[in-house]
């Protein structure tokens, strides 16, 4: 396994990875299997989101969190919608599962993440001045 900048990574270390990521609510790490399967995985306040992409698959957020609103996660603010905050401790075992397995963790529950996530405020064309 390693992080999506090809920085090996044991299985045995993702916990003490993802640990020292947490106080940083703008890095959004990525565990790519050896399989080729990614999870995406975010922190925020001590609660956090796992993103499952798999070419193929559909790609699906985390559910039965608290979170009441749509959140933007990371640098490259990623939105995730409603309900996809779980606890931190939560979050890690997934990624720990993840780790062993290469597949989508069965400890959390799932939703497609689509169109859901990304509410319209505002149109389109507003930042082109297509309007």
């Amino acid at each position: 396994m390693e992080l999506d900048d090809q920085t090996p990574l044991d299985a045995a270390d993702v916990r003490a990875t993802l640990t020292s990521q947490m106080s940083d609510e703008h890095v959004i790490v990525y565990l790519v299997h050896d399989n080729g399967t990614e999870l995406a995985i975010g922190f925020r306040d001590g609660r956090g989101v796992c993103l499952w992409q798999i070419c193929g698959d559909d790609p699906a957020v985390t559910t039965g969190g608290t979170n009441d609103d749509v959140i933007v996660y990371g640098w490259s603010e990623i939105p995730v919608p409603a309900g996809a905050e779980l606890d931190a401790e939560t979050v890690i075992e997934a990624a720990e599962e993840f780790a062993k397995t290469g597949t989508r963790p069965t400890g959390v529950q799932w939703r497609p993440y689509g169109v859901e996530a990304f509410p319209l405020e505002r149109s389109p064309g507003d930042d082109l001045g297509l309007r």
